[in-house]
């Protein structure tokens, strides 16, 4: 399996959601971002490819947000808003997070004993705050 995944936007259940390539929001927000996991090894002849892949539901996803400065990466545990679909996966952003740029989104998923690792690359998209008080 080639582990990756597509962002999401929108997330209102399983089959209510928006695909697209990036994330945007401004530093200093907070919330959620949702994603959802895919097999690149799978359905080669699709635009784009891929298939969506659905984990046991005893998985645990690891998430790694990485800055330029080492010392400000962030590492958090996924977590599956629908017990019925084990293939979306959200992941907190607080505002205190030290983000500013375009991240790509480093994943470890658990299955059982097996970790397989992936890449969500140009996941996020954070603005910086404007300075300039209106």
């Amino acid at each position: 399996m080639l582990l990756s995944g597509r962002m999401l936007e929108n997330v209102t259940s399983v089959n209510g959601y928006d695909l697209v390539n990036e994330v945007r929001f401004t530093e200093g927000d907070s919330g959620y971002v949702h994603f959802v996991i895919i097999d690149l090894n799978k359905d080669q002849s699709m635009k784009p490819p891929g298939r969506r892949y659905i984990p046991a539901a005893s998985s645990t996803l690891s998430v790694v947000i990485q800055n330029v400065d080492s010392s400000k990466t962030i590492t958090r545990s996924a977590s599956n808003p629908y017990a019925t679909d084990t293939s979306i996966w959200r992941v907190q952003i607080l505002a205190t997070d030290v983000l500013k740029g375009t991240f790509s989104l480093k994943l470890a998923l658990t299955e059982v004993s097996v970790i397989t690792r992936g890449v969500i690359k140009n996941a996020l998209s954070v603005q910086p705050q404007s300075s300039v008080m209106v």
